[in-house]
């Protein structure tokens, strides 16, 4: 399984230097985890109805990072990385998979809800980015563990 998920963004608009205030930019400023996960899943008889339980361990990349952009801009002309940081992830998720429609291309809607668990990682909240933007220093990170809760439905249909 890979992942991504963004769990803050925040975007300022600042005055550009030299410039009398005249000229203003954007700061994007992202905090972003990306997770790879493996584990074996157990699931009950493959039916209309398919429940499953699965067991999860890998790696999550917690990161932030803020850009630079002009106000009519899509691409960013300078980007930071604040902090990132690499860490353990397990934990468990469990689900069911409904059968929708049948035949040639058959479609399935899938319910789940995963827990992970980070232990001893460093990683940057909005408030701390806002803490350091206030006082024009560098942010502050949180360490400890990070876990997460995270629910997710999704659709299911074969193509070919």
């Amino acid at each position: 399984e890979l992942g991504l998920l963004t769990y803050g963004q925040n975007l300022r608009r600042v005055p550009m230097a030299n410039t009398g205030g005249l000229v203003r930019l954007d700061l994007r400023t992202s905090n972003n985890v990306l997770t790879v996960l493996t584990g074996p899943q157990l699931g009950g008889a493959v039916g209309a109805f398919t429940p499953y339980l699965a067991a999860l361990g890998g790696v999550s990349v917690f990161w932030t990072e803020s850009a630079i952009e002009g106000s009519r801009n899509v691409e960013s002309f300078a980007s930071t990385t604040n902090l990132a940081d690499a860490v353990l992830a397990y934990g468990g998720s469990g689900g069911a998979s409904w059968r929708v429609k049948q035949g040639r291309h058959p479609v399935r809607v899938d319910g789940n809800v995963r827990y992970l668990r980070h232990d001893d990682v460093r990683y940057l909240t909005d408030a701390r980015v806002d803490q350091a933007f206030l006082a024009n220093r560098d942010p502050v990170p949180v360490r400890g563990r990070a876990d997460m809760l995270t629910y997710s439905l999704g659709l299911t249909a074969h193509l070919f």
